[in-house]
């Protein structure tokens, strides 16, 4: 029989008429029967009674009979391109990648309507400045504010510890080193090898590269590649966030460092390809054993994702047949995920920072899958992200901090705000499209804006900023004036998300006749530019009523947050917070 075989495994198709769209799946049937053994009988025909061979085999007065069976509906994959033969690889070739997620900002004009540094919670007045974000996270200093890079490439504190003898640069700056070297190699190659033109002059390129080649290769030589029994596992292998995290970054290093030449030996080549390949394995075997690191469906699951597809994508040529395995295996299971979003827009986890989580992860396989496959991922809804911006935005409390029901943290404002923005954008953030306006309105992008974090791109992996985020500035109406200076935020409004159980009233303390200025203390409001003082005039009730079939809603019926005048008054979350380690002193 197929199990005497070996096959484990049944590989249906569905038949062609049924024409199935993305996201259908067929409804299967199967009938089980179960018998005795087909071992052990006697010899005699005659008597089949199974008393009389209990001599012959073990277990031969149980009946054979299957307890559990599972199914799997795989689509299939078209894609109208592959990754470029060239490294680097990662989204597009040099010149597509520059010209994406790179020259948009060079290019962004300074705006001097935004907070260009220190916004928010740092109490500059002004929008956010996207182009200060990339600035800093990319380039370590802020143009727009008269910031220029240093001749000594070592100067930048990111990129200093490649430099001294035994300290180990951050992971952050780590991207942050590849990102500079890929744009200088970039340019460089443009324009036959001159660096007159790059940020960098050849002799400083090649000092960080050679620094950069040495130092993470010994972190590579140190690195641990699973998180196993502290993140939830039980000690076998899995693909777990921390193999995902070191796949992600030497995925990077290697697709940057190997591009040019030597800087890497051949023995060390192999080892990083082989190392690699063997953490994907174990990607595909916790895909194939449904280990619950990946088949949950919640927060991991694009994160685990984003790294194999880095992977994929990066090693396309050298292991077709595992990449292209690895490429169809993402596209299936991010279905999964999907349901951790409601029709209105409710991420059930909470928003910091599982919400940020799924969010980092998605669009950056929407970015990569777009540049490399020319391709948008069927499981990420556009229409539902685009209500998610709303559901952000309504979730930070009029103290200035988020809401932190479910699986979420009480943080000061929005410290990874391009995650809003990309939700305010979905179209174009998920599958490419023109678009002409936000899903979110003036009040809603002063009200974001005006609880920032302010940090900037300070704590930002630049390869996760991407250039159409730069759309969000050039849509009309986002920047009207409020039309009282009492209430910058506009007037009373009820938020209500009804499938995601989450609901926010947020009320006027000041009536409209009120003179200017408006001024607390020393912090006055300015109609034109939002701050954080926005804040203070209002009461903002947020509660929560949801099934406890949603994941990290166990008791998260009728937990309710008031804040007024800038502070947090009441917060009752029925079964205390998860800040807290010990029970006793949760509220």
């Amino acid at each position: 029989s197929e199990y005497d075989l070996g096959h484990f495994v049944q590989t249906l198709e569905a038949p062609s008429e049924v024409a199935l769209q993305p996201g259908e799946y067929p409804v299967v049937t199967l009938m089980i029967f179960s018998q005795y053994p087909a071992e052990g009988e006697v010899a005699d025909p005659s008597s089949c009674s199974i008393d009389q061979s209990d001599e012959v085999v073990d277990y031969n007065d149980k009946p054979l009979m299957i307890t559990e069976v599972s199914l799997m509906y795989r689509t299939n994959l078209q894609y109208s391109k592959e990754p470029q033969l060239a490294r680097p690889r990662l989204y597009g070739t040099d010149e597509e990648w520059l010209a994406a997620h790179v020259r948009p900002f060079f290019d962004a004009p300074c705006d001097q309507d935004t907070a260009i540094s220190n916004g928010g919670w740092f109490e500059t007045e002004g929008f956010l400045s996207i182009k200060s974000h990339f600035d800093l996270a990319a380039r370590g200093y802020i143009s727009c504010e008269g910031g220029v890079q240093d001749e000594d490439i070592g100067s930048w504190s990111s990129l200093s510890d490649y430099f001294s003898d035994g300290e180990m640069p951050n992971k952050t700056g780590g991207f942050r080193a590849l990102h500079l070297l890929r744009r200088l190699w970039a340019c460089a190659n443009a324009n036959g090898g001159d660096y007159s033109t790059c940020e960098y002059s050849a002799a400083e390129t090649s000092r960080l590269a050679n620094a950069v080649a040495i130092k993470e290769m010994e972190r590579f030589e140190a690195a641990t590649w699973s998180c196993g029994a502290i993140c939830g596992g039980t000690g076998d292998v899995a693909f777990d966030l921390t193999t995902a995290e070191e796949v992600s970054y030497f995925v990077h290093f290697f697709d940057v460092m190997v591009s040019e030449g030597s800087l890497i030996s051949q023995e060390d080549v192999l080892t990083l390809q082989t190392t690699l390949e063997s953490m994907i394995d174990v990607f595909v075997d916790t895909f194939w054993t449904r280990k619950w690191q990946l088949w949950n469906g919640n927060n991991w699951t694009p994160h685990l994702c984003v790294a194999a597809l880095e992977w994929a994508i990066v090693f396309w040529h050298e292991s077709s047949g595992l990449a292209a395995h690895v490429l169809a295996i993402v596209n299936d299971i991010m279905w999964l995920h999907r349901d951790y979003y409601t029709e209105d827009g409710v991420y059930i986890e909470g928003v910091a920072e599982y919400g940020f989580m799924s969010m980092n992860g998605q669009m950056a396989m929407a970015a990569l899958l777009q540049a490399s496959f020319g391709i948008s991922l069927a499981a990420i809804d556009a229409e539902i992200i685009q209500r998610l911006a709303s559901y952000f935005i309504s979730s930070m409390s009029s103290d200035g901090y988020i809401v932190d029901f479910g699986d979420s943290h009480r943080k000061r404002g929005w410290t990874i705000p391009l995650a809003v923005i990309e939700a305010a954008i979905a179209p174009a953030s998920v599958n490419g499209d023109a678009i002409s306006e936000a899903s979110i309105n003036s009040v809603q992008a002063r009200a974001f804006s005006a609880a920032s974090y302010g940090s900037g791109g300070f704590y930002s992996n630049p390869w996760r900023i991407r250039g159409n985020v730069l759309i969000f500035d050039s849509l009309n109406n986002l920047r009207t004036p409020p039309l009282y200076e009492s209430q910058p935020l506009g007037g009373q409004v009820m938020d209500i998300f009804q499938a995601g159980g989450y609901a926010r009233i947020l009320t006027p303390l000041m009536s409209s006749g009120i003179q200017s200025p408006v001024c607390f203390l020393s912090k006055c409001i300015d109609p034109a530019f939002p701050s954080l003082w926005d804040n203070i005039p209002y009461s903002s009730f947020s509660f929560q009523a949801r099934p406890n079939t949603y994941a990290h809603s166990e008791v998260d019926f009728g937990t309710f947050i008031w804040s007024a005048w800038g502070s947090r008054l009441i917060s009752e979350f029925g079964y205390g917070t998860i800040a807290t380690s010990v029970i006793s002193l949760d509220p």
